[in-house]
C-alpha cells in the first residue's frame, strides 16, 4: 500500500517532527494485524512529495525500527534533505534573504492570514496566480486542467498554514539521516524543478544505500502531476520490485 506524506490544513502548530510522528500513527494503524485493518500485516511504502518527502525522512530519524518491518520502502519526489533554501534556484541569493526579509514576511503573514488569503484569492479570480503557479511548478507541456486544479490547491491553502510550514522548513536538515535509511528508495524529480532543484535528488541518490532514481522530462515541482504517465510507471515499476506484499501510502 502506498501511504502519501501530507500536510495536516488546520494545524495551528508547525513542526516537521510532529507532521512524522502523525505519520507514524498512520502507518501503525494501516499496518496493524487487527481484523478489518487496511492492509493487515503488510508492509507499506512511503510517497512524499515536496514537504511530504521531507517528512518521510524524518520519520526514518525518528522511527528506524519501522524501516524494512512496517515500512517496506520510501518514495521521494521533488524533494530535499535539507532546508529548501539550500537547493532551490538562486539559493545564495535567497539564503541571505531569508533571515532579513522572507522569516519577518512570514511572521507577518502568519498574524495577517486573512488579508494575505483575501488576496490570494483576488489573483485566482483574475488569473494572476497560475503565472505564478505556471512558473514555479510547471514546464509548459502541462494540461489545462492540470494547470487549473494545482492554481485551484495554491488557492485553497491557508497562507498562515503556509508559512508556518516554510518557517518549520528553514530548520529541516536530515542530511545525516540518508545514510541509515535500509531499505529501497526511488528519488523522483524533474528535470526543470527550480524548487528542489536536481542537485538535490543527486546528493539523496548518492547518499542512500539502496537507491534509484528517475528524471521526469519535460518537469518542474510538478512534474508528477505534468508528466503524470512517466511518473506512474516509475512508481509500479518501483512498488513491484520493493515486495509483492507491500502496501503504498
Amino acid at each position: 500500500m502506498l501511504v502519501a506524506a501530507t500536510v495536516p490544513h488546520n494545524s495551528r502548530r508547525c513542526c516537521i517532527e510532529k507532521y512524522a510522528r502523525d505519520l507514524e500513527a498512520v502507518v501503525a494503524l494501516v499496518t496493524a494485524s487487527a481484523k478489518g485493518s487496511i492492509a493487515g500485516d503488510k508492509p507499506v511504502i512511503l510517497v512524499g512529495h515536496s514537504m511530504g518527502g521531507m517528512i518521510n525522512l524524518t520519520f526514518c530519524r525518528l522511527f528506524p525500527e519501522q524501516l524494512g518491518s512496517r515500512v517496506a520502502g520510501l518514495i521521494l519526489v521533488d524533494t530535499t534533505y535539507t532546508n529548501p533554501v539550500k537547493t532551490c534556484i538562486f539559493s545564495n541569493l535567497v539564503r541571505k534573504l531569508q533571515k532579513p526579509l522572507l522569516e519577518p514576511v512570514l511572521y507577518l503573514t502568519i498574524v495577517l492570514w486573512p488579508i494575505f488569503w483575501l488576496m490570494t484569492w483576488l489573483s485566482y479570480f483574475n488569473g494572476s496566480l497560475y503565472i505564478t503557479v505556471e512558473l514555479s511548478g510547471f514546464t509548459g507541456t502541462e494540461t489545462r486542467g492540470q494547470l487549473s486544479f494545482a492554481g485551484l490547491l495554491s488557492a485553497l491553502g491557508s497562507p498562515g498554514v503556509l508559512a508556518r510550514g516554510t518557517l518549520a522548513m528553514f530548520n529541516f536538515d536530515e542530511t545525516d539521516t540518508l545514510a541509515t535509511i535500509n531499505v529501497p528508495v526511488l528519488v523522483v524529480c524533474g528535470d526543470s524543478d527550480i524548487a528542489t532543484k536536481p542537485v538535490a535528488s543527486d546528493r539523496m541518490k548518492a547518499e542512500l544505500p539502496y537507491s534509484q532514481r528517475v528524471t521526469l522530462k519535460p518537469g518542474g515541482h510538478m512534474a508528477l502531476m505534468e508528466q503524470n504517465q512517466q511518473f506512474a510507471e516509475a512508481i509500479s515499476t518501483f512498488c513491484a520490485g520493493c515486495s509483492n506484499s507491500s502496501v503504498s501510502l
